[in-house]
């Protein structure tokens, strides 16, 4: 069953409504939910025959959207609110049902799924939803697709079809399908046996790029299964709300403009009183004040300045179009094209720093990257031998003078300038491309905050404040114990991010399935609660004994 809630979408599949049991299991849910459009799969009988008030005093349509099946009942209803758009059935088959509605005046798709058991004839299916995709339309598929899309969707007896599945993923891939982040059970099927128990994960949703911009939001939920052998899939898709104390964040084409460095200087100039490391970040944060004020005035909405920008031009061509070339309408169409370029640029340049696609910068050579990562980890990782031994004293007093040395200026840019442009932002919301491109106003009161440090040893509460941002790790997280705490200070060195190690683990998992010599193993340690159970006092402890000095920071 099937369900446009809010934006929402809902699958349930009951064998047999007309069964006593699945019909009071479908009256009790449609009552507790609160659901726009219902698609039944499989309800084993004509719609004709179902009586027409069970969906009418529950506030839907009497009307029920069903498929044609060549001598058989249809396999497909679809129900709509009483209060909801009407809707309209644009394509039908034995394997799915794709009906058209209005929703605040764009046209959406919904394609409802219930594949073939027979590989051979799920590829009719494939080809029909890329039928539909062509549309271009907002599009969201979901339903039984009675196949999986990785190996570990599957738990039980029976061989992974590879087959199956590539084919599966070439549609997803050919439709430009995103697959719907999922709470709830990871399985949504079970064959309801003892033994020879087999769970998949058949039943799922995919939207297009076109739905996600209607709704700004889309995900599902597998709920528990009654008396079908298949899990509900509740897909809901609503706005999600701007936070209110969104922070700021600073855009590196901000730098571009004419009038950027005067305001950084003339805000910068400004007489502060305190010490060198409090006036570092009071003045970050006046800076910060002002570029808010002259963004919104130097940079308008870019979405509407590209939409305005390319209005203005087919303008334009329809006016030469209509009364031919002359010397007016030619700079207007020079003109009009230098601020539609002007427009693309700035709306590229702003998705790329949201997108942070770093790893497009190496283009085909991703796989010879992780290739040539995993040979040098393996030597790396290799334990020839191992023997017994006590804490080193590594650093001699002329190593702890040289750690402990004031740093000079050339030193403290030569790191600053070592700093990734593009790396993640801190709290202050400035990345490393700012200090690089305003060293010469912000040089002296940043080197002066660095070097008070080293002499005090002590930093002023906030100073080094971070956020802390929750990395789910495991699909359809809800609890914060499923969570990965991972701390964005925005001092990332340039090439390396964080990204990476995940890049890599799951390129070693991948080879886990090679056939090597002696076979592979994979061991995975849970460290997430380690920063909980280290001692301060025995991490001091142990860099004392490793030869560090205790005069800055280690005996507070």
């Amino acid at each position: 069953m099937e369900q446009l809630f809010n934006y929402a979408d809902f699958l349930l599949e009951y064998r047999g409504v007309r069964k006593e049991a699945a019909s009071r299991a479908l009256h009790f849910f449609l009552r507790d939910h609160s659901l726009d459009v219902v698609c039944i799969a499989e309800p084993m009988v004509d719609s004709v025959s179902f009586p027409a008030c069970f969906f009418n005093r529950l506030g839907f349509m009497v009307e029920i959207i069903h498929n044609s099946r060549r001598d058989k009942v249809p396999n497909f209803w679809v129900v709509g609110k009483n209060s909801f758009a009407r809707l309209v059935m644009v394509h039908s088959s034995e394997q799915m049902t794709s009906v058209s509605m209005q929703w605040n005046g764009q046209q959406v798709l919904v394609s409802v799924i219930h594949a073939s058991c027979f590989r051979a004839e799920r590829r009719n299916l494939w080809v029909e939803l890329g039928t539909v995709a062509a549309l271009s339309l907002p599009w969201v598929a979901l339903g039984d697709l009675n196949a999986t899309l990785y190996s570990h969707e599957k738990r039980g007896p029976g061989r992974f079809n590879v087959g199956a599945t590539a084919e599966f993923q070439a549609m997803v891939d050919a439709c430009d399908q995103i697959s719907s982040p999922s709470q709830g059970s990871k399985f949504t099927w079970t064959n309801n046996k003892c033994r020879g128990h087999v769970v998949a994960r058949l039943d799922r949703s995919f939207f297009n790029a076109q739905w996600l911009e209607v709704f700004g939001d889309c995900g599902q939920q597998v709920l528990h299964r009654s008396i079908s052998d298949h899990a509900p899939i509740l897909f809901s898709s609503t706005a999600i709300p701007k936070p209110r104390n969104a922070p700021f964040r600073f855009h590196r084409f901000w730098m571009e403009e004419e009038s950027f460095e005067d305001l950084v200087r003339d805000v910068w100039s400004r007489e502060v009183r305190g010490g060198p490391i409090g006036r570092l970040p009071y003045k970050l944060r006046a800076v910060r004040s002002a570029l808010k004020g002259w963004a919104r005035q130097s940079f308008p909405n870019l979405d509407v300045a590209l939409k305005d920008a390319t209005e203005e031009v087919d303008e334009v061509q329809r006016t030469i179009d209509q009364v031919g070339m002359s010397d007016d309408l030619y700079s207007r169409e020079a003109e009009a094209k230098t601020k539609l370029l002007k427009a693309m640029e700035m709306h590229e340049k702003l998705w790329a720093e949201k997108a942070r696609c770093n790893w497009a910068k190496l283009g085909d050579r991703n796989s010879k990257f992780f290739q040539l990562s995993v040979k040098v980890q393996r030597i790396k990782n290799s334990i020839r031998s191992l023997k017994k031994q006590v804490i080193p004293n590594e650093v001699n007093r002329e190593d702890s003078s040289i750690l402990e040395a004031i740093p000079a200026r050339e030193e403290i840019k030569k790191v600053v300038w070592g700093l990734d442009p593009d790396s993640s932002l801190g709290p202050n919301g400035f990345p490393g491309a700012f200090f690089k491109q305003c060293w010469e106003i912000v040089g002296d009161d940043f080197c002066g905050a660095v070097i008070a440090f080293f002499r005090g040893g002590k930093l002023p509460n906030g100073v080094n404040n971070s956020f802390v941002t929750l990395f789910p790790k495991v699909e359809g997280a809800v609890s914060l114990d499923k969570f990965r705490p991972i701390y964005k200070q925005g001092a990332f060195q340039k090439g390396k991010i964080i990204s990476s190690n995940i890049g890599l683990a799951s390129e070693l998992a991948n080879l886990l399935h090679t056939f090597v010599r002696g076979g592979g193993m994979g061991i995975k340690i849970d460290v997430q609660k380690a920063y909980d159970t280290l001692s301060r006092d025995f991490l001091f402890a142990v860099l004392k004994r490793f030869g560090f000095s205790g005069v800055v920071g280690l005996d507070s």
